[in-house]
């Protein structure tokens, strides 16, 4: 094989590989439900490129909804999915995960007897 033909084939695959790369990465996006189980509020937020992003925005959705400062302890994350949050009037809580704002509403629920969903989203 000739040095010119092993450096087209090393630079192709590089090229390939970089591309590849980008592209799966780019395709993550983040989302968090953040919680205060102080006031009962909720904030959702989804669509983020970091996850910190994500958790920072739905924390300050929470707080300012008139959530407390709780709202930046009770976090859930997730990336290229939905979830959701169950809460119920004794302070039980689950979350559920899904392809769908349904398949993850139905997992939380299944999980929290007497819940009902306080917030959701999806990051895909």
């Amino acid at each position: 094989m000739s040095f010119h033909r092993f450096t087209v084939i090393a630079v192709f695959s590089l090229v390939v590989l970089l591309t590849w790369t980008t592209t799966a990465a780019s395709r993550n996006r983040y989302g968090a439900i953040s919680y205060s189980r102080s006031t009962g509020r909720s904030g959702a937020a989804a669509g983020f490129s970091t996850q910190a992003a994500a958790n920072q925005a739905a924390a300050n959705s929470c707080y300012n909804k008139g959530g407390g400062r709780d709202c930046y302890q009770f976090i859930i994350h997730f990336n290229n999915t939905c979830a959701a949050l169950a809460v119920g009037r004794n302070g039980a809580s689950a979350y559920g995960y899904g392809q769908n704002r349904s398949t993850a509403e139905q997992q939380a629920l299944s999980k929290c007897y007497g819940c009902g969903i306080v917030a959701w989203g999806c990051s895909k």
